[in-house]
């Protein structure tokens, strides 16, 4: 186990309220912007095969609500992992090399996650459907593959608490 200091401990302890409070508006904006994007994407069903000019405004929009849609996405992956981060940073129970080694997983993550924003970002409104799934194909797997590493980590945060607890 770790002895961290006051300071240290004061830091890391308000690090994880500032992430937890991101992470809950990064996914209440990520809600609103999925809600909006399964809007416009119901319109542009309806448009099919229609050549208004109200249709033509649809098609256009669908590839800035989904660019919305999965930027605010990936900024509730960071805002997960920063969680995650400050919680491994305030445990006092985890060894020191422990939480170098999960601390070191999550950046790896985190720029992952970066990688594949950098790709959402890129889209455009000429951006075609097959790019659009392509940028939402490479968040989701980026998801997937951070998932694993929080419950992990979380796991491990949760196990030294106990085995502090057990030694006590």
């Amino acid at each position: 186990a770790r002895k961290r200091a006051k300071k240290h401990l004061d830091k890391a302890r308000e690090d994880y309220k500032k992430a937890k409070d991101h992470f809950e508006k990064a996914r209440e904006r990520s809600r609103d912007a999925k809600k909006k994007f399964d809007k416009i994407k119901d319109e542009a069903k309806a448009c099919e095969g229609n050549d208004s000019e109200e249709c033509d405004e649809v098609r256009e929009n669908i590839a800035k609500h989904a660019k919305e849609f999965l930027l605010n996405a990936a900024d509730v992956v960071l805002d997960e992992l920063a969680k995650i981060s400050a919680k491994v940073e305030e445990s006092e129970h985890l060894t020191d090399a422990e939480a170098t080694e999960i601390l070191a997983k999550l950046a790896e993550r985190i720029d992952a996650v970066e990688d594949a924003k950098a790709v959402i970002e890129a889209l455009n409104a000429d951006s075609s459907k097959e790019d659009i799934k392509e940028a939402a194909k490479t968040i989701k797997k980026a998801w997937k593959e951070t998932r694993k590493d929080l419950r992990k980590a979380a796991g491990r945060i949760v196990n030294a608490r106990i085995g502090g607890v057990i030694v006590q």
